[in-house]
Formats: C-alpha cells, sequence, structure tokens
C-alpha cells in the first residue's frame, strides 16, 4: 500500500532532475540532418512572423524554464502517477522547480553543462522575450562521472521546505528511477568513455509544432559531432518518433510495471553517432 509521499522520505528524496528525466523529451518528429547545419544557431525565422533566438540560459530565465516545463509534462500520465498530489501544490511545486533550475544554471560551466533555451516576442515579458522551450546537454560526459548534479536535489538551507516533495510520491517516483539509472549506467555510462547527454527537451504547448525541438537538436548534435562524441539519451514513447527519424539507433527498452498495477511505462536508451 503507497502512503502520501511525506510518509515516505526515509525511502527517496526525489528531485526536479528526477521528474526530468521520466518525463522528459516528448515530441512532434521533424526531419532534418544535424551535421548540415552550423553548430552556432543564432536566430531563425518560422515563416514570415514567427523571430526566434536561442542562447544560453540566465539565471533570469528560471521562471520561464519552470513554467514551460510543467506546462509542458503536466498533462502526462507519467506526471500524474509521480505528482499525484500536484494540484494541491501548484505554487509550491513551480516555486521549488525554479530553484532547482536556477542552481542547475548556477552549477553549469563548471560541469560541463548547457542549459539552452528559445525565445520568442513577447510585449508583456519585462525583456520583451519571453522562453518557451529549452534544452539541457551534458557535454564530454565520462564514464561513471555523475557530478554534483546527480541527483540534482531540493534539499539544503536555500531551498527551504521543497525537499518534503509534498507533490509526489516518492515510492513510485524510486521505483521508476531505480530502473532508468541502472540502464543509464549498464548501457551507457559503463559502455562509452565520452558521450553527450541530453537531460532534457521541452516546449511548451503554447508553441508546438514550431520546430523549436529540431532547432536544439541542430544545435547540439552538430557539437557533438564535433567533438567525436556519441549523443545520448533516455526518451519516454511519446519522444521516440522523434528520435529514430533523425537516426538515433535503439540500445535498450526500459519497461517498468506501475506499482499502481496500472499499464507498464516504457522509455528507450538511445543514441546517435555521426
Amino acid at each position: 500500500m503507497l502512503t502520501a509521499p511525506h510518509l515516505e522520505h526515509e525511502i527517496v528524496e526525489p528531485t526536479i532532475m528526477l521528474t526530468i528525466r521520466i518525463l522528459a523529451l516528448a515530441f512532434v518528429p521533424v526531419f532534418f540532418s544535424p551535421i548540415a547545419w552550423a553548430a552556432s544557431l543564432h536566430q531563425q525565422f518560422l515563416g514570415a512572423t514567427v523571430p526566434f533566438d536561442v542562447r544560453d540560459a540566465v539565471l533570469t530565465d528560471a521562471v520561464d524554464i519552470a513554467t514551460t516545463l510543467i506546462d509542458a509534462f503536466s498533462p502526462a500520465p507519467v506526471w500524474k502517477y509521480i505528482h499525484p498530489f500536484y494540484e494541491n501544490y501548484t505554487n509550491y511545486f513551480q516555486e521549488c522547480t525554479e530553484k532547482e533550475i536556477a542552481r542547475i544554471i548556477n552549477i553549469s560551466s563548471t560541469y560541463d553543462l548547457r542549459f539552452r533555451v528559445l525565445t520568442v516576442p513577447d510585449r508583456s515579458a519585462h525583456s520583451r522575450r519571453r522562453v518557451v522551450s529549452f534544452s539541457l546537454w551534458e557535454f564530454n560526459r565520462t564514464a561513471g562521472d555523475r557530478g554534483p548534479f546527480w541527483p540534482l536535489g531540493l534539499a539544503g538551507a536555500d531551498n527551504g521546505n521543497c525537499s518534503l516533495q509534498l507533490a509526489t510520491n516518492t515510492t513510485r517516483a524510486a521505483h521508476l528511477m531505480k530502473a532508468m539509472d541502472s540502464a543509464q549506467k549498464t548501457y551507457l555510462d559503463d559502455v562509452y568513455d565520452h558521450q553527450v547527454y541530453i537531460h532534457l527537451l521541452a516546449t511548451h504547448p503554447m508553441w508546438d509544432g514550431n520546430g523549436f525541438a529540431a532547432a536544439h537538436l541542430r544545435w547540439g548534435m552538430a557539437l557533438s559531432a564535433n567533438m567525436e562524441m556519441p549523443t545520448t539519451l533516455i526518451v519516454t514513447a511519446a519522444g521516440y518518433p522523434l528520435y529514430r527519424s533523425v537516426a538515433f539507433e535503439d540500445i535498450y527498452n526500459i519497461s517498468v510495471d506501475r506499482l499502481d498495477s496500472q499499464d507498464t511505462i516504457w522509455y528507450e536508451v538511445m543514441k546517435y553517432s555521426a
């Protein structure tokens, strides 16, 4: 019998990165050749009306990134499975997500992380632009090296009560994370001395269909090809067709039976080698 999350903290302290790994990378398929594009993407224009910029994230992007992450993933069944109390703690979850994203941005330059954001014009935003899509890449990931961002914790004095994980069923989260962690170690980290790992790629649902995921992938895959490293990830069933369409190869299927006896959750470990 699963209990409320505040009774389960001794089992595991899940993190926003856990949510990222469980939910990330669900997109509409697109087709392109990453090597044909320049590694540095500054601006593209979609049609005649929607210009966008891609750049590295800064601390002031944390609110928009958190909003995009939550709005993109919260409708998914696996979100409701992992975060069954989310509707009771929406403001809390938003605030804690913002804090964790700010922490990732702060450590990114030290640990070969690149947090990329895509912005569009928005007159209501203070900067007149708003982040509507983002990606998180780990360049030159070495075997066995996970760094202090693994796991990315919400605990600590600066994060207040975020470590309580009030929206999350931590038993379910730990069960799913164990399977993903084992597969990543066995089929990626123990196999490749160096790799470029995609932790996260998300677009706000209001901006789906504009090719923003492709813009992120063109940039990252071109860089990894120049570095002569494989691009790797663990992808959801929804995101799987996209990565197959751009020549990612299957490595291993992760199938996890839900603890509530409803269906099976599956992910695919994949790689792309130029």
